[in-house]
């Protein structure tokens, strides 16, 4: 079920994208009931949505009837079930959860995230609290390691949201 935190995390992260995603290829990660893939849609991107929960991925399926998404249960820790690249790759409090919250789960998750990414391409991922839980230290290896990302932050309230750009 989606959260006011989690609704307030995707309202941020549409605001940020939804003027230069027509034509683009979107996946979003940890899509919980498909509400943020609908919204970027209506906004001419071809958009896959991707969550651990396969209750998550029916309901999501069942609210978006004829609307052009793909939707699937996957797990950004082992690999990433959508063929190709993307434009930009979002993740809505995807690192907050219990199973992904150690150093070493998140750096397997951003290295996933980065084969996905086209060159170009964007990474946002949105947390709730006042800081992120990729802290600067991580951000700085994931940038180091991963061809020169690009990181930046943007804080509503209680939510934050940091976008990657990889060069």
């Amino acid at each position: 079920m989606e959260t006011e935190t989690t609704r307030a995390i995707q309202d941020l992260l549409y605001g940020e994208i939804k003027n230069k995603i027509n034509g683009k290829r979107i996946l979003d990660i940890g899509c919980e009931e498909g509400r943020l893939a609908r919204m970027l849609v209506k906004h001419g991107a071809e958009v896959c949505g991707m969550d651990i929960n396969l209750e998550h991925i029916t309901k999501a399926i069942a609210l978006t009837p004829g609307v052009k998404c793909q939707f699937q249960t996957g797990d950004i820790r082992k690999v990433i079930p959508f063929e190709g690249e993307f434009d930009i790759i979002l993740a809505t409090g995807v690192f907050e959860i219990p199973i992904i919250d150690d150093i070493k789960e998140i750096k397997k998750s951003l290295a996933n995230i980065s084969r996905k990414l086209k060159r170009n391409g964007e990474f946002y991922t949105g947390f709730s609290g006042d800081s992120g839980v990729i802290d600067e230290d991580t951000a700085n290896e994931f940038e180091m390691k991963y061809d020169g990302y690009i990181i930046e932050k943007a804080k509503r309230d209680k939510v934050l949201v940091e976008r990657f750009t990889k060069n």
